[in-house]
């Protein structure tokens, strides 16, 4: 029997959760039916699900009225999907799609845990809410054990709650040659000079850029930050650059496809992230599959993925001065690059790969779909 799934999403954006759930369904397209519901208007995921050829519906519901409205419509879809398993992603995703699934009939309903947002302390509203409506679900998946034992403090059954970690297409990111770094820099404008360092994360307050600035202002100027990535705090921060003086120190390059990615890191020599609250970054991982070294904040499931001192350097969050000085530690030293570089892709190779996590999904689908019918 071919496992039919439905991917429930809270946001048609581009983010870690829709790149990773569309990455799952191309790579399990030999072993399941996917197709898509999204709970918001039409966005640049959707254009990426069309073009892989998914079935896709929206019914959005991102404010009380349009919930309101898409009740009837979540209901209707749910129940002509046949789908065995609903996978939802998002507190929004997870309260209707496990309140409506149930009315619609499903009995497999999971949710993707990809974060530890939730259970901040700005969060015990939206952990209430998922506590409540838990009961109606199967369990989470989750990206990172961080995020699993935080939930499992919390009171949620360790039993319904499993770890998959993230997975990169090892193929398409890979370590660029002299030859493609060359280009990518000279098709950028990057002086030959310059050690570019990249972060790729959405502007928004929890990435924290503002400390990453910091940081910049106190390396030598020779230091270029590219900032691949939109959201909300994208006119707040070009102001920030501005008034700081470092307009030709910080590029913000804006929302980059996932085929375009591989060359903007080709062209850059580490990558850096110093979000206060993280899962398991995916711009990480496909940082190290690419052969780069990792500076980033030891937050959530960060560790799970970068060794400290061998395929990069783990900072505590919000310490400027730590933060400066590793990164002043990567961007000085050629040889700690190179062999930081080819550590974070060794472990890629073992740990990480798009086949094995796909192989996982498909594991924990079969035995919901299993324990359900006995």
């Amino acid at each position: 029997m071919t496992i039919r799934v439905l991917h429930v999403l809270s946001s048609s954006g581009i983010g870690g959760t829709e790149v990773s759930t569309l990455r799952l369904a191309r790579e399990t397209q030999d072993l399941l039916e996917t197709a898509f519901l999204i709970l918001a208007s039409r966005g640049p995921i959707s254009e990426a699900i069309e073009r892989a050829g998914f079935p896709i519906a929206h019914a959005p519901a991102t404010s009380l009225v349009t919930t309101l409205r898409a009740l009837p419509t979540i209901v209707r879809i749910l129940r002509d999907s046949n789908a065995h398993i609903v996978h939802t992603y998002g507190l929004r995703a997870h309260l209707l799609g496990r309140t409506l699934g149930r009315l619609a009939g499903k009995r497999c309903i999971v949710g993707g845990l990809r974060s530890l947002t939730g259970t901040s302390s700005q969060g015990e509203h939206w952990l209430w809410l998922d506590r409540l409506t838990f009961p109606l679900s199967c369990g989470y998946v989750s990206n990172s054990d961080a995020a699993i034992e935080r939930f499992a403090e919390n009171g949620y059954p360790r039993a319904r709650l499993w770890r998959i970690h993230n997975g990169v297409d090892l193929d398409l990111f890979r370590p660029a040659t002299p030859d493609e770094r060359r280009a990518a820099r000279e098709g950028m404008g990057i002086a030959g000079d310059c050690v570019v360092m990249t972060c790729v994360a959405s502007l928004r307050p929890v990435k924290n850029h503002r400390l990453l600035f910091q940081a910049v202002g106190k390396l030598d100027d020779r230091v270029l930050l590219l900032l691949i990535g939109d959201g909300p705090l994208q006119g707040d921060l070009e102001r920030d650059a501005r008034e700081l003086g470092m307009e030709d120190r910080v590029r913000f390059v804006g929302r980059v496809t996932t085929d375009e990615l591989p060359r903007v890191l080709g062209a850059s020599d580490l990558c850096v992230l110093t979000s206060d609250s993280e899962g398991l970054p995916t711009s990480l991982l496909e940082a190290m599959a690419c052969g780069l070294p990792v500076v980033a904040a030891s937050v959530g499931g960060i560790p799970e993925l970068v060794i400290n001192g061998e395929t990069g350097l783990l900072v505590p969050p919000g310490d400027v001065e730590a933060l400066t000085e590793a990164i002043r530690a990567v961007e000085a030293d050629d040889r700690l690059r190179e062999r930081m570089g080819r550590a974070g892709r060794e472990r890629a190779e073992k740990a990480f790969g798009l086949r094995r996590m796909a192989d996982a999904y498909v594991e924990v689908y079969r035995k919901l779909v299993s324990d359900r019918r006995a």
